[in-house]
């Protein structure tokens, strides 16, 4: 699917080469940043799809025939009928284990067109807009009730009240606590 929407067709067997230097700079640079990131918090579904088209890319790039060749440039951006619809399926399934394939489902989309177009008209990564949406809907949570910790991660996503402490320190600088008895003051 990566290759088709990358080079505009199927990767077959024939189009696979082994370089001599298979690990390459640029490959392990960025299993370095995942295996950096996936140590700073639990990795969620969306997370997980992303790294994979991302490694799926730099294979293809690599490890392809189609790779000698340039991809397809700028993807352009989401219809704003179609990023109204992905938001709103964001909104209401906030507290879920959102899958990038679900996502492109609702933009009528593979999910590779989808996370790069998605990007190019955000600004943003879909895994990076709903880690955003999920610590808004937790700040606006803690300003209004008293509910315990562990229900508002839950409300916003977060698999354990421990991820929504992380997640939330290395966002917005302060505990989910701090923020509560700063905000209320």
């Amino acid at each position: 699917m990566v290759c088709a929407s990358l080079f505009g067709r199927e990767l077959t067997h024939d189009h696979l080469r082994m370089p001599a230097d298979v690990p390459g700079a640029q490959l392990c640079r960025r299993l370095d940043r995942i295996r950096h990131r996936a140590s700073a918090s639990e990795p969620t579904n969306l997370l997980l799809d992303s790294w994979a088209l991302i490694l799926a890319e730099t294979f293809l790039r690599r490890l392809s025939s189609h790779g000698e060749r340039n991809g397809h440039g700028p993807f352009g951006k989401l219809p704003a009928r179609g990023i109204a619809r992905v938001v709103d399926y964001i909104e209401d399934g906030i507290d879920q284990d959102l899958r990038l394939s679900s996502l492109a489902a609702v933009a009528g989309m593979s999910v590779y067109h989808f996370a790069r177009r998605f990007q190019e008209t955000v600004g943003i990564s879909p895994y990076s807009y709903v880690l955003v949406r999920r610590i808004e809907r937790a700040r606006a949570l803690l300003r209004r009730n008293d509910e315990k910790l562990v229900d508002i991660a839950l409300a916003c996503g977060f698999s354990s009240q421990a991820h929504l402490t992380t997640v939330f320190r290395q966002c917005v600088g302060v505990t989910p606590g701090e923020y509560r008895r700063r905000v209320r003051g």
